[in-house]
């Protein structure tokens, strides 16, 4: 398959496509999913937050180890993705390995799967990963064609007050 997309870790100069991309969700009525929370801070104390997390520098009470991505397409963003470099409860139970998500405007056009493929490439490559574990709500059918088409396998549903339910898919890397 022919690669559209790249992988770019994020940068000062990223600023204005990421405000754009936060401004779209919320046009459209959409959370941030797999963004690191960027639309819960300042870029600047994201930026600084994301690297903390690339190098382990995380409070593990509440953060693992893990890579953000800002996902494009030529110049234009089309995505985030979250890379959790290992599992602790939360995530194992109801977070997985990764997050990601698709610009609003952008759906439809087969970058979820594709983006996917080349996290499952970076996972098994740089973090030496065997096996992942991604998870979604019930109702997030595009979700669950990204994760199945990409070799997931559904283990189970897991119930949180806080969070409500989530699918769990493993993948083979």
């Amino acid at each position: 398959m022919e690669r559209r997309l790249a992988l770019i870790s994020p940068l000062k100069i990223h600023q204005n496509d990421c405000e754009d991309y936060i401004k779209e969700c919320i046009q459209f009525g959409v959370e941030t999913h797999g963004t690191s929370r960027i639309d819960e801070m300042p870029y600047d104390a994201w930026l600084q937050q994301v690297y903390k997390d690339l190098f382990g520098d995380v409070d593990y009470k509440t953060r693992v180890p893990a890579t953000t991505f800002l996902v494009y397409h030529h110049a234009v963003l089309v995505g985030f993705v979250n890379i959790r470099h290992e599992l602790n409860d939360f995530l194992l139970n109801y977070g997985g390995h990764i997050g990601y998500m698709i610009r609003p405007s952008q759906h439809n056009k087969g970058y979820g799967t594709e983006m996917l493929s080349l996290v499952l490439d970076y996972c098994k490559t740089a973090l030496k990963l065997d096996k992942v574990l991604l998870a979604t709500s019930p109702g997030n059918s595009a979700s669950e064609r990204v994760i199945i088409k990409n070799g997931g396998i559904y283990e189970d549903t897991r119930y949180s007050e806080i969070h409500g339910d989530s699918k769990r898919y493993w993948i083979k890397i």
